[in-house]
């Protein structure tokens, strides 16, 4: 019973890493994919012989908006791939890292033969005249494993069949089953000692996540932008075209006045003149909308010949909303700019390296104390005579006569620890700059925030300033040419009033580009323009809404969300 006792005493021990493994600690609470909008393979359209199909199922798309468009630069971008395939190359580091802890097995089978002289001819022919015959067969069997905390287990099983014409005219089976346990007391003892790579590892994981992430946010803030461009060309073509049309149908009224000798035909040197000069405005913001066009579906990276003719649709400028120049003040900006701190992605990867440059430093300092170990190992002996299968697991537990056990300290230091202390020092060196750099981050970001706050409220206020002048200028324009068709005014003056109601049109329209901008710009700086919950749907408040205050903190900060 005992030898039974023992040999399955050991087979448990040795099993028990295999079916019990440790929990990862550094795992963070979820362990879904990142929430990076990309798929495992570019999506790129094919040119094939279904292309002309293709370009007339585009043709007869319906029109696309900014979430539309922002949903297919995800799926499409070149470079959101690759930030995609940045990160699993992260997580293939980090999985690398797993491998110190990976049970290995290790068996071998060997059947040896062995033929030896003897010198002293002292035997008979029964004993093949003068010459010693040994026949072995070599089992073994090896399951290592080394836990989280540096202790190492180890079991092995080593079985030898041996049968030899000289001393052993019979066949014999040797057993033998150890059990050993190593455990580390200074260096390399305890998780952040020996796991600290893989600690290191899953920080650079969750910093090249949040690094992609804040580049994606980089992207989607320059694809809104060259969507509004595409707007504000559009608008500037409006603007040109209507002032063309306008100065058409004054060239014909005046026209028809000269017909009628009210007014001298010298007038409509000028009004020609200015009707040239709107229709090369209206051609050459045309071409800017089509190099605009282009410019966004590159960074779509959708194909320009499929696409050129995607529709898209034209949003209109948005107005301030109510009050947010009385809404932007002092206490509002410093929330916005502490909220940022838990929003920025570039921030977050910034202490994630810290946390990773501090794992490795620990374990760089802990290398310069000695390295002493404590090893125990039991194991048995047993043997069983005979041929066949049977006597391979019978000598496991067959005569077998109490323990074997053994206890070990081993002490290991060099003289001189000028590795170690090289090593040391540049990982204090990285572990301080990675700190310096988030310090600079943090001020920046501040910084950054309460700027891009107070360029929201400008841009604001001179979005209304222009927005009446625009207003203004048209009523003077049409007051004008009322009073010229009853003869109280002249074309010069006409003309210079259609000139600044054009400049103001044109100002008011880049007025507004530089409100949209400044609100991107903001969002960027604050972390909240890619959503945190791939759930959460991409609208245009999400590019282009201001934040506002939903709730309080415990500490009795204010914190802040999107529309």
């Amino acid at each position: 019973m005992l030898r039974t006792t023992l040999l399955f005493l050991g087979i448990f021990l040795g099993a028990l890493t295999i079916l019990w493994p440790e929990e990862n600690p550094t795992l963070k609470s979820s362990q879904t994919e990142p929430f990076i909008w990309a798929s495992d393979e570019p999506q790129t359209l094919q040119h094939d012989k279904d292309s002309a199909d293709e370009l007339e199922m585009d043709k007869e798309e319906p029109g696309v908006d900014l979430p539309e468009i922002i949903l297919r630069t995800l799926c499409h971008n070149r470079d959101i791939y690759n930030l995609y395939q940045d990160i699993q190359e992260s997580l293939g580091k980090w999985q690398q890292t797993y491998g110190l802890y990976d049970m290995r097995l290790t068996s071998l089978y060997a059947k040896e033969r062995l033929s030896k002289p003897i010198l002293n001819f002292l035997f008979s022919p029964p004993f093949d005249n003068g010459f010693q015959r040994q026949y072995i067969d070599d089992i073994h069997f090896n399951a290592e494993t080394r836990l989280r905390s540096g202790t190492l287990l180890r079991s092995t099983v080593d079985i030898r069949r041996l049968r030899d014409n000289l001393q052993l005219p019979y066949t014999q089976t040797d057993s033998a089953l150890r059990f050993r346990i190593e455990v580390p007391l200074m260096r390399n003892s305890g998780y952040v000692n020996y796991g600290a790579q893989e600690i290191a590892a899953g920080y650079d994981y969750w910093a090249s996540y949040y690094a992609a992430r804040f580049q994606i946010s980089q992207i989607m803030a320059t694809v809104a932008q060259a969507y509004w461009r595409y707007i504000i060309l559009n608008e500037l073509m409006e603007v040109f075209r209507q002032a063309w049309m306008r100065n058409e149908k004054f060239l014909e009224d005046v026209q028809t006045m000269v017909d009628a000798g009210e007014v001298a035909e010298t007038e409509l040197y000028q009004i020609l003149a200015n009707v040239k000069n709107r229709k090369e405005q209206f051609i050459r913001t045309q071409q800017d909308v089509f190099a605009a066009k282009q410019a966004l579906l590159l960074l779509m990276a959708l194909d320009p010949l499929l696409e050129r003719h995607l529709p898209i649709i034209i949003d209109k400028f948005p107005y301030p909303p109510v009050g947010v120049l009385e809404s932007i003040n002092e206490v509002l900006e410093n929330t916005w700019a502490l909220y940022a701190l838990d929003m920025r992605d570039d921030y977050l990867a910034t202490l994630e390296l810290i946390q990773s440059a501090r794992a490795l430093l620990q374990k760089t300092y802990n290398a310069l104390e000695p390295e002493l170990n404590v090893g125990v190992e039991v194991g048995f002996n047993g043997k069983q005579p005979g041929r066949g299968f049977n006597p391979y697991p019978e000598s496991l537990y067959k005569r077998v006569n109490g323990l074997n056990t053994r206890g070990e300290i081993a002490l290991s230091m060099p003289l001189c620890y000028y590795e170690e202390m090289g090593a040391y020092r540049s990982q204090l060196a990285i572990t301080r700059k990675r700190e310096m750099d988030e310090c600079i981050l943090h001020d920046r970001i501040l910084s950054d925030v309460i700027r891009s706050a107070e360029d929201v409220k400008h841009n604001a206020l001179q979005r209304q300033a222009f927005l009446v002048a625009v207003k203004a200028s048209r009523e003077a324009v049409e007051q004008e040419l009322f009073k010229f068709q009853h003869g109280q005014s002249n074309v010069f003056t006409i003309i210079q009033l259609d000139d600044r109601y054009v400049q103001d049109e044109v100002a008011s329209t880049n007025q507004a580009f530089d409100y949209i901008n400044s609100i991107i710009t903001l969002r960027f700086n604050m972390g909240i323009i890619l959503p945190k919950d791939d759930e959460e749907c991409i609208t245009p408040e999400l590019l282009i809404g201001l934040p506002y205050i939903c709730e309080s903190q415990s500490e009795g900060q204010e914190s802040c969300s999107t529309n």
